[in-house]
């Protein structure tokens, strides 16, 4: 993939905060008297139930603000973009001293380190597995307590599209952080021998 399309990629990718924001709007809220009116056997169930369900719905909404800080890693990936073809210029043009510039702040920038940001994409992926692994167990548990016609209500809510949406960012920035890294590496090697 060319420099260019694949900054377009990386720009193209869809807000985080957006999805999480929309999950959290589509989402079961915390089982009381006037929530979640459109699946009223919630409201039938016993205290213990309830108890269980409501903590495993605010398990959910703190993991649901871990991945939210997934944002930050789409915003470094626009950067290195940018900075990557500000390194082909600066390659191409032999401009030495701000191709080292470059390179240097993208390997060794407490923001920008590109091996800290992997390992952070890595991370991410992981929250968003793990998310997706709680959203099934709460939503089988849910299940359990609803009848055939609210479990398809249910079901039928557009949040599972978002889970899925989040899983498709995770898998987007491991994909062009790989390509990043690539074209990095690529562009490091064309000024190193340029400058030899």
């Amino acid at each position: 993939m060319n420099l260019r399309a694949l900054k377009k990629e990386v720009e193209d990718l869809p807000n985080i905060e957006d999805s999480v924001d929309n999950l959290r709007k589509r989402w079961i809220k915390p089982i009381k008297k006037n929530t979640n009116l459109h699946l009223p056997s919630l409201q039938k169930l016993n205290e213990e139930e309830r108890n269980k369900i409501n903590h495993k719905l605010t398990v959910f909404q703190e993991r649901l603000k871990q991945v939210k800080d997934g944002q930050l890693i789409n915003e470094k990936l626009r950067s290195y973009a940018c900075y990557l073809v500000e390194l082909k210029l600066t390659t191409l043009n032999g401009d030495q001293y701000k191709s080292k510039r470059i390179t240097n702040h993208l390997l060794y920038d407490e923001f920008h380190n590109f091996q800290q940001t992997i390992k952070e994409v890595k991370h991410f992926g992981k929250k968003v597995r793990n998310l997706n692994y709680y959203y099934e167990h709460l939503l089988e548990s849910l299940q359990q307590h609803l009848p055939l016609e609210e479990n398809l209500q249910l079901s039928e809510q557009p949040h599972r599209l978002q889970i899925n949406n989040l899983l498709n960012i995770s898998l987007k920035q491991r994909k062009l952080t790989k390509e990043l890294g690539q074209q990095f590496v690529s562009l490091t090697r064309k000024t190193r021998m340029k400058n030899d």
